[in-house]
């Protein structure tokens, strides 16, 4: 923290510790750690005081200073620049508010500095300060403290703010359950909706999967609701360190071995991280064509699977959607994705009679062996009705399959099916597949938000390793309909030893 030597040099700071969070970070609030405003925490510094673009998030590694810049002085500077405005602070520890509270007002009450620059920054005599709300001195009769401290337990309900800091709301404690931190999930969800200003700062540390974090990225980031500043401490070789000053290499490899997962979580915002992934990118093997015979035609059998996805608004942002995976297998039972479908894009399947459209041209394109069907879902059983009134209607009938309940987590039993044909280096991708969704969902099994293009391929891998290849006999078409199950049924299974078709 530097001396204010002149009455130039005063003007001269005030006016810059308005429109400059990194100085008065640095030169009046003394946080002289902070690295230079072309670094990192430059970058962070502009992100915060950049109130014009909105409601903000930034996922920052723990102890690089992010409740410092984010909470403590941007809300300083918000004093300085309008005493009149309304803060709320809002965390997920009970103590943390309070001590945020405390830094500021020992800020207000013994920075000699900022009282010489900003003289209005002068506790409200007529209002006593409190460990959970302090006022300054302002020239209008607003009714609410100047900042608000309070944890996620509490409600902000009925008081206006122009300004909410939402940080640290996901903490090692409530995060040990998915059923403790529900609560801490459906309360941001409840302060995005109801708090009365969309200048909204969000700023935490990566915890687990389900984390509130997790929310706000699927539901307000991936629909451009809400900007995002996302930062790792380094990369996974330890190299591009950002904080080399505070964590060194040295001190991130011991914070790595005592953390194990939750290291990556907290300080290279990776909740799934490749070491611990059951299918792995270096996994991924592509063909570039199926194996033909001396005619030309593929020598291979198809197999599809569908998922339905769990709602019917497919085409909300954020939602997820339905998705058709083809996969062939060879007389050597090796296994080739060609092709995820998830309708025309960028829109995808606009409705159920667009996907069942799909399913029929499928079978017509390919005439696979099956087409296994998710029907457990509410989509699922709809989509299952309308395929069979379709097939009457049209007088077609596509090999469909609806397989029992899973009794697993969806998760692990598509784990189940895939880990290990992935592993044997059973199973090639299309070369369009390379780098999609599909991938990141194979690996991001036990994290990712949606599950609906690996969810599909489980079924269909799942079939084709049942049934395998029949060379080059024509699968004859399903003729039965069942009315009393409603679900159609085979009539034939491949039987190898017989070289065959069984009936059931």
């Amino acid at each position: 923290m530097l001396a204010v030597s002149s009455t130039d040099t005063r003007q001269e700071w005030a006016k810059r510790g308005k429109s400059d969070l990194h100085f008065l970070c640095t030169a009046v609030l003394g946080y002289s750690l902070l690295t230079p405003p072309d670094d990192f925490h430059g970058e962070m510094c502009r992100f915060a005081e950049d109130r014009g673009v909105g409601p903000r998030i930034q996922l920052i590694p723990r102890g690089h200073f992010k409740s410092t810049i984010a909470t403590i002085a941007s809300t300083i500077q918000d004093l300085i620049i309008d005493p009149n405005m309304t803060v709320l602070i809002m965390t997920g520890r009970p103590d943390l508010p309070e001590m945020f509270l405390a830094t500021i007002k020992d800020h207000l009450e013994n920075n000699y500095v900022l009282q010489e620059l900003y003289p209005h920054l002068r506790p409200d005599k007529d209002r006593k300060w409190s460990s959970s709300a302090i006022c300054v001195q302002r020239d209008t009769g607003i009714v609410e403290p100047s900042v608000t401290a309070m944890s996620w337990k509490q409600s902000p309900e009925g008081t206006h703010y122009d300004r909410v800091k939402i940080d640290d709301f996901a903490t090692f404690e409530n995060t040990e359950t998915r059923k403790i931190h529900a609560k801490v999930r459906a309360k941001l969800a409840d302060i995005w909706s109801n708090v009365h200003t969309h200048d909204i700062l969000m700023s935490g540390t990566r915890y687990t999967d389900y984390d509130c974090w997790d929310w706000a990225l699927d539901k307000l980031v991936s629909t451009g609701q809400m900007t995002p500043l996302i930062m790792e401490a380094c990369d996974e070789k330890f190299e591009n360190i950002l904080f080399p000053d505070r964590f060194p290499e040295e001190k991130l490899r011991r914070l790595k071995d005592t953390l194990g997962e939750r290291f990556h979580a907290q300080y290279r915002n990776e909740v799934a991280p490749e070491e611990y992934q059951k299918i792995k990118r270096s996994m991924f093997r592509y063909y570039t064509e199926l194996p033909k015979g001396k005619d030309g035609r593929p020598l291979v059998t198809y197999y599809a699977g569908a998922d339905p996805a769990a709602g019917s608004e497919w085409t909300l942002p954020g939602a997820s959607e339905p998705a058709i995976a083809v996969v062939a297998i060879d007389a050597d039972g090796r296994i080739y994705v060609t092709d995820i479908d998830v309708g025309p894009q960028p829109e995808g399947f606009g409705s159920t009679g667009d996907f069942v459209d799909a399913i029929f041209g499928w079978q017509r394109r390919i005439e696979p062996v099956s087409i296994e069907i998710e029907s457990v879902s509410h989509a699922g059983k709809i989509l299952q009705e309308t395929i069979g009134n379709e097939m009457i209607r049209r007088g077609e009938y596509p090999n469909v399959r609806y397989p029992p309940a899973p009794t697993q987590q969806k998760a692990v039993r598509i784990e189940t099916v895939l880990s290990g044909p992935y592993k044997q280096g059973a199973i090639f991708h299309a070369p369009h597949l390379k780098g999609t969704e599909l991938e990141d969902q194979l690996m991001r099994l036990r994290k990712a938000r949606h599950l609906d293009r690996a969810d599909a391929l489980s079924y269909a891998v799942s079939a084709a390793l049942k049934w395998g290849y029949y060379g080059e006999r024509k699968v004859p078409l399903k003729e039965g309909y069942n009315a009393a199950e409603d679900i159609f049924f085979f009539k034939w299974r491949p039987d190898k030893a017989k070289g065959g078709v069984k009936a059931f």
